[in-house]
């Protein structure tokens, strides 16, 4: 074994004993080995550069590769601004985690502009990421969603601090009027659950409609996922709850992550969800619902879309929609993970 291999391997045994007995030892120290772990994790990741591809038909590959990420990324969701936004008047938001083979400390948010929704760039002045990588703590920044909403951008992500004996797990949300500078944190649902639990507040999804805010999330129920829906007329007081319910969910997959958009037709939401294959772990497919009562009840629409092995993708990942008025069809903007392991984000047209 590489000696960098048995250093990672022993700094993994020093943070498992730290996290498990953290009272037994001194801050500092446990301040160190956190900051040592996320280093490696760091220049690991930062010798990782694949370049993006698409061998699905009627599938472009996005170039991302502004990102920390070297252009590996997962969970994209886009936005779409018709009158401009920010000082390039761009009209294609972006947010999406870096996430070069698998590596977590890089999930955390970027924030990229487009003219076309299909050549991105970091904003110029801009962060990057957005949300700053661990530092002293253990865990990573995932899941982002973003909401245009009277003239600012409002980004919101998942938080996942790992605590001894457990996860604190949260949505937090950030604003920018420029996509260069975002105000401070505010936080609008967390929970603290059990190691080997965490799988909550998962893959926030966000409309506004007529003032009121909705927000879906993925909550595990004893490994079965279910949806949860939240409203309120404040981002920071979403108080009451429903389960969305997917009526005709194919037997064989269950909600992991979702986007949902409002349609053109008043009153329709439109979700693409990266569905989980209850029988081969990690592996995901993305299919298509509606609703037309603010998102509690939900109907298969579309066809679905399986992982190809001729197309190098062992499964696909989180999908945001955005319905182009030019071509009246939907953009369907998702990721995958390639047989090596790299993860892609791509762009295709779908009719819902």
């Amino acid at each position: 074994m590489c000696n960098s291999k048995l250093k990672r391997e022993f700094l993994r045994v020093l943070l498992q004993i730290d996290l498990r007995f953290s009272r037994f030892f001194p801050r500092s120290f446990s301040s160190n080995i956190k900051i040592a772990w996320n280093n490696i994790q760091r220049d690991e990741g930062s010798h990782v550069y694949a370049s993006a591809y698409a061998h699905r038909s009627g599938s472009v590959a996005l170039d991302l590769s502004s990102t920390s990420g070297f252009g590996e990324t997962v969970h994209p969701d886009v936005i779409c601004s018709a009158h401009g936004f920010g000082a390039g008047n761009w009209n294609y938001l972006m947010t999406v985690t870096p996430f070069p083979m698998g590596i977590v400390y890089f999930e955390n948010p970027e924030f990229l502009v487009s003219r076309d929704g299909i050549m991105w760039e970091l904003p110029s002045g801009g962060q990057s990421p957005v949300v700053a990588p661990p530092y002293d703590w253990i865990g990573y920044n995932s899941d982002p969603v973003l909401l245009l909403e009277d003239g600012f951008v409002r980004l919101i992500y998942r938080e996942v601090c790992e605590k001894r004996n457990g996860f604190r797990i949260s949505l937090i949300s950030r604003v920018t009027d420029d996509g260069i500078s975002w105000r401070a944190c505010d936080e609008i649902l967390s929970s603290f659950v059990p190691l080997g639990r965490e799988g909550v507040l998962m893959s926030p999804a966000v409309c506004r409609v007529d003032g009121e805010y909705f927000l879906w999330y993925v909550d595990d129920f004893g490994g079965e996922f279910k949806i949860t829906r939240v409203s309120g007329r404040k981002i920071n007081s979403l108080t009451t709850a429903a389960e969305a319910v997917i009526s005709d969910m194919p037997d064989d997959l269950m909600p992991w992550h979702i986007g949902i958009a409002s349609a053109p037709e008043n009153g329709r939401l439109v979700m693409a969800i990266c569905a989980a294959h209850k029988k081969e772990r990690g592996i995901h497919s993305i299919i298509f619902a509606e609703s037309f009562d603010t998102g509690i009840i939900w109907h298969i629409i579309g066809e679905r879309m399986d992982p190809l092995e001729a197309a190098r993708e062992r499964s696909l990942y989180k999908a945001s929609l955005l319905w182009d008025d030019a071509a009246a069809r939907w953009r369907l903007y998702y990721s995958y993970r390639d047989l090596n392991g790299h993860w892609f984000t791509c762009l295709k047209t779908v009719t819902l």
